[in-house]
């Protein structure tokens, strides 16, 4: 085999071997491709070569694959045919790029003791590795959480550790955004991790966005709360987009979500929130607060209850959960020292 080679993946067709001490055509030679941080797979028509033989393996997606042939046969494997299915290949382990470390075939070689003058035969092997570049590419993020909560009426709703956000292994090394929003109350971050984000916006409104690492954005989603707007009830929706910016391990300038490499990824969860019955209120001229002192007025001449009458003043009652034109309530009315009418 020659020397220490590169090559891309999927398809690396660099492997020659020769034996000095085996006849060309008659001895045969044992060879192990070992796939470090990916896999090996044998040509598709590997069976058609017909003195090869599977020594072990399987021949597809393999991490150690050995097979034995005349040195004709395994130089013809290696050439591989016209198809890119019948050359051997190297499948990189998932999310793995060559920022991580080495990607790489070994390529071991066993004489089977040809010409040995030993009893029994005294193999020799030999060792050499293929590098090849694993280029990274960007992945997609994702984004988890509950398909639906239930609240009560003007209650929180608090998210501890149920939504989330990953993306693999390039997510680790940039900065991404996450967009929240709501249409019927307003959401807040995890007050105590908004040190580790950037570019934070609309914190306690119905549309949050911020920046910062996975871990950063998780630790900023933990303890995400949720409150509705004053006596609504019903259903609304919470929609978590996250954008990883284009990050996939080779950006040289500041990532940004308008990024032409840039992938997203949305959840919704549906949030119930239940009626709770509120209590009426009463207003005189307006306002919920009663007057503290006695009205004034002249013996036996009465008191008139209506906007127009200044000295009397006007009551009023309501309740958010009585509808203003159709709904009733039922108002008690008592005097003391006098009648009502």
């Amino acid at each position: 085999m020659t020397g220490v080679q590169t090559c891309a993946p999927p398809i690396c067709r660099v492997i020659k071997l020769n034996d000095p001490d085996a006849f060309i055509s008659t001895n045969e030679l044992q060879v192990t491709l070992t796939g470090i941080n990916g896999t090996v797979s044998l040509p598709a028509n590997f069976g058609s070569y017909g003195s090869v033989v599977l020594d072990a393996g399987t021949g597809t997606n393999d991490l150690v694959v050995t097979f034995t042939a005349t040195i004709p046969v395994l130089n013809a494997i290696f050439q591989g045919g016209a198809n890119a299915a019948d050359r051997i290949r190297f499948t990189p382990t998932q999310d793995f790029n060559s920022k991580l470390g080495t990607a790489a075939i070994r390529v071991s070689i066993n004489d089977l003791g040809n010409f040995s003058a030993d009893v029994p035969p005294d193999p020799k092997i030999t060792q050499q590795q293929i590098n090849i570049q694993v280029d990274p590419v960007n992945s997609a993020p994702t984004v988890g959480s509950p398909v639906s909560v239930s609240i009560s009426e003007d209650s929180t709703s608090v998210f501890s550790g149920t939504v989330t956000v990953s993306d693999s292994i390039d997510g680790n090394f940039g900065i991404e955004q996450i967009s929240l929003t709501v249409s019927h109350g307003s959401l807040s971050l995890n007050g105590g991790a908004l040190g580790g984000l950037s570019s934070v916006s609309g914190n306690g409104t119905g549309a949050v966005s911020f920046q910062g690492t996975i871990s950063a954005l998780n630790s900023a989603l933990n303890g995400l709360t949720y409150t509705p707007t004053g006596d609504f009830n019903g259903s609304d929706v919470l929609i978590v987009t996250i954008n990883d910016e284009g990050n996939d391990d080779t950006s040289v300038v500041a990532p940004s979500p308008s990024d032409a490499k840039a992938l997203t990824a949305t959840s919704k969860t549906t949030i119930l929130i239940s009626a709770v019955n509120d209590a009426p209120i009463n207003k005189f001229n307006g306002s919920s607060v009663f007057p503290g002192s006695a009205l004034s007025g002249l013996e036996r001449t009465g008191f008139l209850f209506n906007a127009a009458n200044t000295a009397g003043g006007k009551i009023s009652v309501s309740d958010v959960d009585t509808a203003e034109s159709t709904g009733t309530l039922q108002v008690t009315l008592t005097a003391t020292d006098g009648t009502l009418s």
